[in-house]
């Protein structure tokens, strides 16, 4: 990693922003990084085939703002914080640097004074430190991305960057791959490929567009799977998640590597059929291509699908070999 910080360095790069894992706060592979700014999102099951639990879990997150900012040897260090999550109270209790606290009601240095949110994005007017405004306008779907959002104003505040120039570099994200993305169509239907792939993940964008297709009176269709050699705990909760907000669910095959397909999706199919849902808008298709085609077959015009677990991803690992595989581009052949 510093080898590749002073690489950039040399080649004229002034700013850097990189996602720190929980892997890397615990194996210590950002040590001797001086961040300006370290910021929290949120914490939600995942990792746990190599965090012993959630607490550990949190505990390893907590290192970026407990140990490594606090090390940095910046003049001017900063702590955003996503008070939204339930845990962010101890991140905030643990942090001894300059905290930023946003989140979409507040009370913090930056929430939202009003919000609208639609299936064609987010519009917020923005209360920001000092008692300024921004007026916060997204392509991008979602309380979720919303919640995001406010992070990412956190950081740009902390940083120095005016309010106009957050303002248009928000604006001129149209989208982001395989998150929430919109796969255009002249069906009628709704259809959106997304990376959630923890129950956290899946619920959230699942209730997004089922709030939307209440709206319109029409159907959520979810095709999802969860990944092999990974925390085989949150399956049944991800079907649970899935279950419960959807009209339709179709599981199917993710990264399967060196687990049996089917093994995968039977762990995840006990947990949704207690919610209780139905047989008859249950469908359990190991080939992924196969389940986006029956997706689209029981589809109608105004539905909304969602395809969920590999998002921007172009591969499936099956044992141990990646094939190509896109859910984008199977879906916008299907949709012609």
């Amino acid at each position: 990693l510093q080898k590749l910080l002073s690489e950039m360095l040399a080649c004229g790069v002034t700013d850097v922003v990189m996602e720190v894992s929980s892997h890397a706060l615990a194996m210590e592979r950002v040590r001797g990084v001086h961040f300006d700014v370290c910021a929290f999102t949120n914490l939600t099951q995942d990792h746990l085939d190599y965090h012993q639990n959630l607490e550990e879990y949190l505990q390893a997150k907590a290192r970026l703002f407990t140990d490594y900012l606090p090390e940095s040897r910046k003049k001017e260090k900063t702590a955003v914080i996503n008070i939204e999550d339930l845990r962010s109270g101890l991140i905030i209790k643990q942090t001894k640097e300059k905290t930023h606290r946003v989140g979409v009601k507040g009370p913090g240095e930056i929430f939202c004074r009003s919000t609208d949110l639609s299936e064609d994005g987010v519009t917020a007017e923005v209360a920001l430190p000092g008692g300024k405004t921004m007026t916060l306008r997204s392509g991008l779907i979602g309380r979720h991305n919303l919640e995001n959002l406010l992070v990412t104003i956190g950081i740009a505040q902390a940083l120095g960057v005016p309010a106009d120039a957050i303002e248009r570099g928000i604006a001129n994200v149209k989208k982001i791959p395989g998150r929430l993305e919109r796969i255009e169509n002249d069906r009628g239907l709704k259809v959106f490929v997304d990376y959630a792939h923890t129950p956290d993940a899946v619920a959230r964008v699942s209730t997004c567009l089922k709030e939307f297709a209440v709206k319109k009176g029409t159907r959520l269709i979810t095709v999802f799977g969860c990944g092999g050699d990974r925390d085989r705990t949150k399956r049944p909760i991800m079907g649970r998640e899935a279950g419960r907000t959807s009209d339709v669910v179709i599981v199917t095959s993710d990264n399967p590597r060196t687990e049996d397909p089917q093994a995968i999706i039977n762990e995840i199919l006990p947990d949704l059929r207690k919610i209780p849902f139905s047989e008859e808008r249950l469908f359990a298709i190991v080939d992924r291509e196969e389940a986006l085609k029956k997706a689209v077959e029981i589809s109608r015009p105004g539905d909304f699908i969602l395809v969920a677990g590999k998002g921007h991803e172009d591969y499936q690992i099956l044992g141990k070999t990646k094939v190509h595989f896109s859910d984008q581009e199977i879906l916008r052949r299907l949709l012609k």
